[in-house]
Formats: structure tokens, sequence, C-alpha cells
């Protein structure tokens, strides 16, 4: 592998233009490094979603897409770009797409389209579960509940569990006849899952029992399951 020293970001979007494909998934690991310094943005964005566009290797793209994520945390410069990507035949790539695409303050119809096109029949869970939160929070259907349920209840992956319980927790009082599936992945082996379970009991309105759950889970052993019961907690004194 070729050593390069130096910083410059011009250097390994050279690098992603001109090198073999070994030397352009270094280039592009590379960038995501470099987006997260401020002297990378903005000049780096427009460079990186030309790059992206025509990028042959999935690997290559995946990387930008992290670097995406930094550089436009809002994705109000690379909408378009992620769009495109969310039709990619790599899953990886797609699900680096659509995590971008979770930070729009308003996501525009093809988005929501494409995302629940993703939701009925993409063969990556990941992928199906990071879409569902999106249309679960800008394009509420109650019609997801039973399968979001089914995620959350059966599901092998934390990552789908935690997503299943944030979109039930987005789609709120619709999700309340199912408010016991949300109580039992508060036991939950994955810590992140038990505090997303918790936070949707909360959201979904039943502020009560949300509250009794919080303080049983001021004992859990992961801080992030403490830190969420805390602050329902904190919420409900205050209303």
């Amino acid at each position: 592998m070729l050593d390069v020293e130096g910083d410059d970001p011009e250097v390994w979007l050279a690098w992603l233009r001109h090198c073999d494909p070994e030397h352009r998934q270094v280039a592009a690991l590379r960038i995501v490094v470099a987006s997260f310094r401020p002297f990378a943005t903005p000049a780096l964005l427009p460079a990186v979603l030309d790059t992206l566009r025509q990028e042959p290797d999935p690997k290559v793209r995946d990387w930008l897409l992290q670097a995406i994520k930094r550089l436009d945390p809002h994705c109000e410069a690379s909408t378009s770009v992620l769009l495109g990507c969310l039709s990619d035949s790599e899953s990886d790539v797609r699900l680096s797409a659509v995590q971008c695409l979770r930070n729009l303050k308003s996501p525009p119809e093809p988005i929501l389209r494409e995302c629940r096109s993703l939701w009925r029949s993409d063969p990556d869970e990941r992928v199906r579960l990071t879409a569902a939160l999106i249309l679960a929070k800008w394009s509420p259907d109650v019609a997801m509940v039973p399968e979001l349920v089914q995620s959350l209840v059966s599901s092998s992956d934390p990552y789908v569990r935690v997503f299943a319980a944030g979109s039930l927790g987005e789609l709120g009082h619709q999700v309340r006849p199912h408010r016991s599936d949300l109580r039992a992945a508060l036991k939950d082996p994955d810590g992140d899952v038990r505090a997303a379970s918790l936070e949707a009991l909360e959201r979904i309105g039943e502020r009560n029992e949300a509250r009794a759950e919080a303080e049983a889970c001021l004992a859990d052993e992961d801080e992030l399951v403490r830190r969420t019961a805390r602050a329902i907690l904190a919420r409900s004194d205050l209303g």
C-alpha cells in the first residue's frame, strides 16, 4: 500500500479520480477523517458529491457517504445524490444513504416515496427499518405498526430492534395497544434497545407508565438507559 504523507483533502480527491481500487478506498477513508475537521467544509462537499455520482467501487461509495453525514449534516446540498443512492445495488450503500437522510428537516415527496419502497421491499432489514423511522416521523401510517412490533420482538439484530422501537415512538398514540411489547423490550439484552423502548413508551403518551418504568431503569447497568430514565423523570416533573 502506498504511504503518502499529509492531510490535504485535495491529495485524497486526486487519488479517488486517478488511482486503482485499493488506493481509492484508502483515499475515501482519509476523506472521512478529513470530514471531521473544520477546514474540510464546505469546499470538500461538492467534490465528494461529484465523485460519488460516478464511483464504481461500492466500498468507496459507502465511505464517501460517511463523509457526507458530517460535511452536510442536514442534507441540504446532497439530497438529490442521496436519493440516487437509495437504489444502489449494495445494501451497505443504501443503508448509509438512508441514514444520512434521517437528518432532513422536511423530506420532499420523492424521498418519502423511495422510503416507502424501501420499507415495503428492501431485502436488508436494517435499510427497511431506517426508512421506517423516516416514514414514522414524516409520513406516519398505522399500518406499519404490526410489522414494527414484530421486528422489535423477534429480530436478532439490535440495530433493527432499536429502530423498530424508535419508529413506534414516532407513531405516538397509535401504538398504545402494543405498549406491552415496549415494556417487554425493556428487558432486551441490548442497552440501546432498552433505552429506545423506554423513550418510546413516553412518546406514545403513556407518561405514568413511562415514569414508573423510568424509575425502575435508574438502576440499569447501561449508562444510556439510566440517562434516558433520568431525562424522562425530569420531563415528568416539569409537566
